[in-house]
């Protein structure tokens, strides 16, 4: 059992309980008893599950929690801010506040592609083919089975040869009972990256929804579009892109703590481009167009 990574959590209580869980399997004598007492509640054995199951957090326990626990600074300083954000419940504007600031520390989910993988960005279908394998169980020689999974369909011998190059990149293994399995439930570029072959990987995904999206879906999966013509100043384009960051991080949370078996793939685009010149100030006008 692996010590759970704080930042790969955006519920404090959820993160105590396996952070728990885990000091308990490492020493027996760090039961629930044992930690109320460190926490200077000598007579207690209820409280810290009582705080699992909901018990508002008092500001005055958090440090002890914290040494209890033997949090390092880093991530002493995320544990209080997600406190906050947790328990901020009747303040939208505060627990905006908080996430904006656990993001700034949070550190980014997923693994980052090194450079040297960057091979996997001159074709739309190796990732598509690399997500395939997480929903279905295949091995190397199943070329029907993954290409039959695939929308718009690609040659048996573009399959293959995907295939061995997301091996090649240690992008997918074989797993104990010899399928083929990504390497990572969430793999990412560096952010801001203008490297010319993910550019290109965007722009091939772009031209594929519009072959896609058009299409009846033969899965009876939804397809989800909101298109926006929007004016704002230079302050509020950065509000826009700091809420994409925010947005992306949380679907990142949300698939990487669904714990059911997934069962569907979808891309998801999002993009924000100018239609004009910046000419100052264009309008008194502002808002957004559906």
């Amino acid at each position: 059992m692996e010590r759970p990574d704080i930042f790969d959590y955006s519920d404090f209580r959820l993160y105590l309980n396996d952070l728990f869980n885990f000091r308990y399997s490492e020493d027996k004598k760090f039961n629930k008893a044992y930690v109320c007492k460190m926490l200077g509640l000598e007579n207690s054995r209820s409280y810290f599950q009582d705080i699992i199951n909901g018990k508002y957090l008092s500001p005055i326990k958090v440090p002890l929690m914290t040494e209890v626990f033997e949090l390092n600074k880093g991530e002493t300083k995320y544990f209080r801010i997600l406190v906050n954000y947790n328990q901020a419940f009747d303040e939208p504007d505060e627990r905006e506040l908080y996430f904006e600031q656990l993001l700034s520390l949070k550190r980014a989910s997923g693994r980052e592609v090194d450079t040297s993988q960057y091979e996997y960005y001159t074709r739309w279908y190796h990732s598509v083919i690399r997500a395939t394998l997480d929903i279905i169980d295949a091995t190397e020689s199943d070329i029907a089975l993954i290409r039959k999974q695939l929308i718009p369909e690609i040659s048996s011998k573009q399959v293959e040869e995907s295939l061995a190059l997301l091996a090649k990149l240690d992008l997918i293994f074989v797993d104990e009972r010899g399928f083929l399995k990504p390497s990572d439930t969430i793999i990412r570029t560096p952010q801001y990256c203008r490297d010319e072959a993910v550019i290109r990987y965007q722009m091939q995904i772009l031209e594929q929804a519009q072959h896609v999206y058009p299409a009846k879906s033969k899965s009876g999966m939804n397809k989800r579009t909101i298109t926006k013509i929007l004016t704002f100043s230079a302050e509020g384009n950065k509000r826009v892109e700091s809420a994409i960051d925010r947005f992306s991080n949380e679907i990142n949370t949300i698939v990487s703590e669904d714990e059911d078996e997934p069962d569907r793939i979808y891309q998801m685009l999002i993009t924000l481009f100018p239609y004009t010149k910046s000419t100052g100030k264009l309008s008194p006008a502002k808002g957004a167009q559906r």
